[in-house]
């Protein structure tokens, strides 16, 4: 029976901790101008969960707390905690707390647009009760029940890059239709090479 519970025993993250070399290996002290930019990410205003946990962890480090104690304060393992400190100090405080550009995106670039298209059919619906007016204190209604007037489609073609988006609402979906909005895409990116 001790065989097996010594088998079955998971060690603790302090042990696991000790035993990757995370728990003392590494001390890090923010310059003045660091703390300051650490305060001011903390202080309020909207930032990413990312990069608020981030500054979290280098203010508990500053302070002399282990990646295990600053990880566990934050809700993090010890091995990220201990990670943000190494970023720190290999890189400065920007990339411990900022994401690096990623090697495979491609930046914005008028000669290779990334340009998505999509297509949605699209039912028309009438009221058949005129909508009341919202009031003080009360909603605007609208009644459940409406006429069908037919169907419709919609293009879109996403620029997700540049954050646009080109719509074009048609009566019906046809190859024709769907040709001359791909010449109106192609005419928008003059400049495109592909």
């Amino acid at each position: 029976m001790r065989n097996q519970e010594r088998y079955l025993r998971l060690p603790t993250a302090l042990e696991y901790s000790e035993s990757m070399g995370w728990r003392d290996g590494l001390r890090i002290q923010l310059s003045r101008a660091g703390r300051k930019r650490v305060d001011e990410l903390l202080s309020g205003g909207v930032q990413p969960v990312r990069t608020v946990i981030r500054a979290l962890v280098l203010r508990q480090m500053d302070r002399g707390s282990s990646t295990v104690e600053a990880g566990s304060a934050v809700g993090i393992s010890a091995k990220a905690a201990w990670q943000i400190g190494k970023h720190y100090l290999e890189s400065g405080l920007e990339r411990a707390i900022y994401d690096a550009s990623r090697p495979g995106q491609k930046p914005l670039s008028e000669e290779e647009p990334v340009v998505c298209i999509d297509e949605k059919p699209v039912a028309l619906h009438q009221d058949t009760r005129a909508p009341l007016p919202a009031r003080p204190g009360r909603l605007a209604r609208r009644d459940y029940e409406y006429k069908r007037r037919g169907t419709a489609n919609v293009f879109c073609g996403v620029e997700p890059k540049a954050g646009r988006h080109f719509l074009k609402p048609t009566p019906n979906r046809s190859a024709a239709e769907f040709a001359d909005y791909l010449l109106e895409m192609v005419a928008r990116y003059p400049d495109a090479t592909t």
